[in-house]
């Protein structure tokens, strides 16, 4: 994961000076408002106290890299502002216009960072103007609980695995918590085993049928650990995917390569 060898070598937020902006874009997009992409768009932001952004830093970078978003392809990249009270963090967006991609953004953005408050987006087009008395175009409204849904469950799961903890456990933890019911924890299981199999098929480039449950799975030194409960592959080149993705089995003998 290059990612993570690059963010463990920069500053968190917090360790920035007061009047610093930090941006993550997608390649080929600036973070301005003359960028032809993000000419048409819109802002969402997020506000808290300094020295207090650098998990929610983080957990948004997560967010877009690991394409936790529905209408990722809208996302523009993200940016944190350092000032002296208080530290933002904005998600900016290619088009304000399309009402049910911003809303999507947002309360996902909230669901993922575990954020109550408020937040708004403004379009770069109003923000041009200057004015004091300048209205958010979308909100999303304070909440007294986060609904943790599949995709939030998916992504908290991803979360806690870059500190080793394996997918059994944060389930059991999430579900004794109270956070995730044990239908949806089943729901997750399914995701997930849908999720691996997409990865199976990229690195293959074919098709790729997974019998059984990823029931385990870690990051530990820049390699993705996967220990399947009575898996079953029909692939030919299953054993070079292995190898490649750094798979392994409780039992080597669980695995079987058998042809369509």
């Amino acid at each position: 994961m290059w990612y993570f060898s690059l963010y463990n070598n920069i500053h968190r937020p917090s360790k920035l000076v007061v009047g610093a902006d930090f941006h993550c874009f997608k390649n080929k997009i600036e973070p301005k408002w003359e960028d032809p992409i993000c000419a048409n768009g819109g802002k969402w932001t997020i506000s808290c106290g300094r020295g207090k952004s650098d998990t929610m830093w983080l957990h948004t970078l997560l967010a877009m890299i690991g394409e936790q978003f529905d209408y990722g392809d809208e996302i523009c990249g993200a940016v944190v502002s350092v000032r002296g009270k208080q530290e933002r963090i904005a998600i900016w967006t290619k088009n304000a216009a399309n009402e049910a991609a911003q809303i999507s953004i947002g309360k996902q953005w909230k669901e993922f960072l575990d954020y109550k408050d408020s937040i708004g987006f403004i379009v770069h087009d109003d923000a041009k103007k200057m004015d004091k008395g300048l209205k958010n175009r979308y909100t999303e409204g304070r909440r007294e609980g986060i609904d943790i849904r599949s995709s939030m469950a998916t992504f908290e799961l991803y979360r806690r695995s870059t500190i080793g903890m394996c997918l059994t456990d944060t389930l059991d933890d999430m579900v004794s918590s109270g956070a995730l019911s044990p239908e949806l924890a089943i729901q997750v299981l399914v995701q997930f085993d849908k999720s691996m199999t997409s990865a199976l098929e990229h690195q293959v480039k074919s098709k790729v049928t997974v019998k059984g449950h990823l029931h385990t799975y870690r990051f530990c030194d820049n390699v993705w650990t996967f220990i399947l409960t009575d898996p079953i592959f029909k692939n030919e080149e299953i054993t070079e995917t292995i190898n490649k993705v750094k798979i392994v089995a409780c039992d080597s003998k669980l695995l079987e390569t058998k042809e369509e």
